[in-house]
């Protein structure tokens, strides 16, 4: 059972700061994120961390010693939201330079990043507000990608059972996560079980899918990427196409639909208010035209020198054009084909009211200005500029079942505000030209601090998942998380191999250790080591020859609010 104490957590409101401030933004166009007619010489009154009243200049009063910005000929749009990131350590401060005020992380180790979510919320780190999936929830290992990063990561559990189904979710829950993420092994029943069981919790299910017609039908709300619109598609036309897809091993098999089989999906997902995230800069970054331009784009900002704190490779790949795996001009032309469809399916959904999300995947391009690129695809593809205007304000809030609070500029709103030159509704490109951000109702300084280093050092897994071959071998451990200060944690240590002679290390130090059987120990970190927050590697030593050390897992200090 999920505890009242969880649940009333999962239930409250978005935590805001309570600072008795008025802060008001007057004059220039609002575009609230409603999706109605933008306002003319707009007044927006903030209170604290809420917006107190919106209307026109000259029929809302404020107060005589409020903080006015007047932003006259410019526009005001929402705190903007990408629905769909994978979060890593430098990235905090790029969204909000860009006005991206709340971000989806989707797929990351559980542990670290609900700390990373708390460090931003009490302001130990500069970052858009944050709502996370943790672990991501996957089907059999057989019917899962081997080589997927969650996987690779550590960051994704499988499950064979509805009753696993069921104890994973929970315990993602009580783990504190915002969201359930799942993976495209599941079964259509797995897939079902989740669904019902985060909608008890009114939480909501985002991810990838095989098929996104039986997946929709299992009550999943989201299409992520558009591998499961090509399977359905293939699948309402002929079975042997899925066959052939699998057998040739072809990837982006979307240039194999038919467009005439759209209209009958469209109507099912519209009916069940399916919200659709196309991922147009990431999945399709090889085959989008623009991608060209977005490289240069990202090559302007790529040896600014306060952008020092992203690792110099990253930098560099984001000014990268982008090359596919398999040169062969056949399948350049198969993935030009494919994209068309995309973009055709995304226009005849659009027009058919569906609903949009600009979520990025983060993948290739720079965080918070690859938002605006998304919602350029958007554009391209068929949407008006405003439907990509609520893809990253209102649908997206929507998405997570935030509308509450965020996605829009209305009396008892969050206070997150994004003012850009220039009228998107013209160029939706102008959406990069942020002049100021308010995050919880205060002016954020969007500048780069060059020097950051983010104080919780990721803990995924790349690929060491495996301990040597005649060594211990480690597969968890718990609790992952302590606080600084805390006292002495007695941590269960599992895994394979172990002896009666085995180790446990916490960094370089070793624990006093308790050996249960070969697969399992128990280790005591003292208080002494749980002052200093960070990210520490806990492996299990077999002393003697062909012992060895194990892989790591690892244990989070985070910091005491």
């Amino acid at each position: 059972m999920i505890s009242a104490l969880l649940l009333a957590v999962l239930f409250s409101s978005i935590p805001t700061r309570g600072q008795n401030q008025t802060l008001v933004i007057e004059g220039g166009t609002l575009i609230d994120g409603t999706g109605g007619a933008p306002i003319q010489n707009a007044v927006i009154v903030m209170e604290g961390s809420r917006i107190k009243s919106v209307g026109t200049k000259g029929r809302v009063s404020y107060p005589s010693n409020a903080r006015v910005i007047k932003e006259e000929g410019k526009t005001i749009l929402p705190g903007l939201i990408d629905s769909h990131i994978h979060f890593r350590e430098w990235m905090p401060q790029m969204f909000l330079h860009y006005g991206v005020t709340t971000v989806y992380d989707t797929a990351n180790p559980t542990d670290w990043i609900v700390a990373q979510r708390e460090a931003i919320q009490h302001r130990k780190i500069k970052g858009p507000r944050m709502f996370v999936t943790g672990i991501a929830v996957d089907g059999p290992r057989e019917r899962s990608a081997p080589d997927s990063g969650a996987e690779l990561g550590g960051y994704n559990a499988h499950v064979t059972t509805v009753e696993e189904a069921r104890a994973l979710v929970r315990r993602n829950l009580a783990a504190g996560v915002d969201i359930i993420k799942v993976h495209e092994g599941l079964t259509t029943e797995l897939l079902k079980t989740i669904v019902e069981e985060a909608r008890k919790a009114r939480v909501p299910v985002v991810g990838h899918s095989e098929n996104i017609r039986e997946a929709v039908r299992a009550g999943l709300k989201f299409m992520e990427h558009t591998t499961p619109l090509a399977r359905a598609i293939l699948e309402a036309e002929d079975p042997a196409k899925v066959k052939e897809v699998e057998e040739n091993k072809i990837e982006s098999a979307e240039f194999m639909m038919n467009p005439k089989l759209f209209a009958p999906l469209i109507q099912l997902m519209v009916k069940e208010g399916v919200f659709i995230n196309t991922t147009l800069t990431g999945q399709w970054r090889v085959a989008n035209p623009r991608a060209a331009e977005w490289a240069k784009a990202a090559a302007g900002i790529a040896n600014d020198p306060g952008l020092e704190f992203v690792p110099a490779d990253v930098r560099q790949s984001w000014s990268q054009p982008p090359r596919q795996r398999n040169q062969d001009p056949q399948r350049a032309r198969e993935l030009a084909e494919g994209f068309k469809k995309v973009q055709e399916f995304i226009r005849e959904y659009a027009q058919a009211g569906g609903k949009l999300t600009a979520g990025t995947d983060t993948t290739g391009y720079a965080p918070g200005l690859s938002l605006s690129f998304e919602m350029q695809s958007l554009v391209d593809a068929g949407g008006t500029p405003m439907q990509a205007i609520l893809a990253a304000t209102k649908w997206a809030a929507e998405l997570g079942h935030k509308e509450k609070d965020l996605g829009t500029v209305e009396p008892g709103k969050v206070a997150d505000i994004t003012v850009i030159e220039g009228d998107p509704l013209k160029d939706i490109t102008a959406v990069r030209n942020v002049l100021l951000v308010v995050k919880d109702g205060e002016v954020v300084d969007t500048s780069y601090d060059p020097k950051f280093v983010n104080p919780i050092a990721r803990t995924a897994l790349n690929g060491q998942l495996k301990g040597p071959e005649n060594g211990p071998e480690l597969s968890g451990v718990t609790p992952g998380i302590a606080r600084e200060g805390d006292r002495d944690v007695t941590l269960q240590v599992a895994g394979k191999k172990f002896t009666p002679q085995s180790v446990v290390r916490l960094d370089a130090t070793e624990l006093k250790t308790q050996f249960v059987s070969d697969s399992k120990l128990t280790a005591v970190i003292p208080s002494a080591s749980l002052q200093k927050v960070g990210s520490y590697p806990v492996t299990v030593v077999n002393p003697g020859s062909g012992g060895g050390t194990s892989n790591r897992r690892y244990f989070i200090v985070n910091f005491k609010y």
